[in-house]
């Protein structure tokens, strides 16, 4: 951060956020989640939880909706339904049976798009000092935790992220791809990664 003044953690979450819905395809991001872990009542304090949603699932959900308003537009205009289309059942049953694909399709594609959605530990710190291995090895340690919980109910992370203002030594650069952590830096006002 060169040219910059300092600025404190709450403030690199809140630039990270954004940059998180701006350039990184990230839909949904929430700021200080807790977290439970697999041992006692612990729990952590995720950062940034960001959801990335399915594209293919929404594009599924958009048609389907498409699809079941045709089979409305079936119902309510008859006369519309070009012939044969109805199959010999008659223009309102054809699309009283478009119009439930539909809106199956739709639920179906709800429901898969939750269940595809990325779950992002974001570990944000700003302490002056470059990031150390330790610090990406905790916020790794703290992801296995939160993995082992048998709640079903709780997210838990599939990628992890850490965001720092003040550089990564070179052991926790060497350490992160290993751990699997995405490493961002702030730096002269813009977010690079490592």
């Amino acid at each position: 951060m060169a040219d910059e003044a300092k600025i404190s953690q709450d403030e690199l979450a809140q630039r990270f956020a954004k940059h998180m819905r701006e350039r990184l395809g990230v839909g949904e991001v929430e700021r200080h989640v807790k977290v439970w872990g697999s041992v006692g009542d612990r729990f952590y304090d995720c950062d940034l939880h960001g959801i990335r949603q399915s594209a293919l699932w929404g594009m599924l959900q958009w048609l389907s909706v498409l699809v079941a308003l045709a089979g409305i537009a079936g119902i309510i205009f008859p006369d519309y339904v070009p012939a044969g289309a109805d199959q010999g059942l008659g223009p309102r049953a054809a699309g009283m049976g478009v119009a439930i694909v539909g809106w199956v399709a739709f639920l179906l594609g709800s429901s898969a798009k939750k269940r595809r959605a990325k779950h992002i530990w974001v570990e944000c710190r700003e302490k002056g000092q470059p990031i150390r291995r330790a610090d990406l090895i905790a916020l790794a340690e703290s992801s296995r935790d939160v993995q082992r919980r048998e709640d079903t109910e709780q997210w838990k992370p599939d990628e992890l992220w850490f965001v720092t203002g003040s550089g990564y030594d070179v052991e926790a650069a060497n350490v992160a791809p290993d751990l699997k952590v995405r490493c961002f830096d702030y730096a002269e006002g813009k977010f690079v990664e490592l």
